[in-house]
């Protein structure tokens, strides 16, 4: 009906609210090493696995981002008024989404950090080179989203196919699989961007190290 086709797009909304949120400020956001620079070389100069360092920026990071978009999910909800399914639907959705964009976040504040002013957000200088692979990284948020999308495109598909399934929750019961996914591919991945994390500390520590600072 064409209810259940509106609150549908309203719950992808939700969701892609929430994603653009993160789109806009992804610059921000993966520019850890830029702000922390002395949490940086303690961290960097220690024997800890490179992976785990990343580990505790993503839970860091995650935390925050978690405590923003889902309390934004609620108010769209209550402004927009509809169903409950979609709004948990979205919410899973974004669970499912996070540990991909944690991913892209620690490969962008390898591969494309900026030195910032010391308790300031205006950089000491710009580099093309970062500026252009924040922009390349930045615009893979779009495809992770599809990624996550893809159990309403199969609800879609299936409802269309046979009109007597609209009854089900498909979207919601292929989330799990999704988030198992996910979370798969982010334990898989964080190994190999320690590793690159490792390969790239002494140019980061001249990137966003001043030779003057202590």
């Amino acid at each position: 009906s064409s209810r259940r086709r509106h609150t549908r797009l309203q719950g992808d909304w939700s969701s892609d609210v929430c994603s653009s949120d993160l789109f806009l400020s992804s610059g921000l956001a993966t520019n850890i090493f830029g702000f922390d620079r002395s949490g940086f070389r303690f961290w960097v100069l220690s024997a800890l696995p490179r992976s785990e360092i990343l580990r505790g920026r993503n839970w860091m990071l995650g935390a925050m981002i978690l405590a923003i978009a889902i309390p934004s999910m609620l108010f769209v909800k209550i402004l927009w008024e509809y169903s409950w399914l979609r709004t948990i639907e979205a919410m899973v959705a974004f669970v499912a989404y996070l540990p991909l964009y944690l991913v892209l976040s620690n490969i962008c504040s390898i591969l494309a950090p900026f030195p910032m002013s010391s308790q300031g957000f205006q950089p000491k200088e710009y580099s093309w080179k970062s500026l252009v692979w924040n922009i390349l990284l930045t615009f893979m948020m779009p495809v992770m989203m599809g990624i996550c999308s893809i159990p309403w495109w199969i609800e879609w598909g299936l409802h269309h196919a046979s009109p007597g399934s609209q009854s089900f929750p498909i979207a919601l019961l292929l989330m799990p699989i999704l988030i198992g996914c996910t979370f798969w591919i982010y334990q898989q991945a964080l190994e190999i961007v320690g590793e690159l994390l490792q390969t790239r500390e002494t140019e980061l520590l001249k990137i966003v190290t001043s030779h003057n600072e202590k």
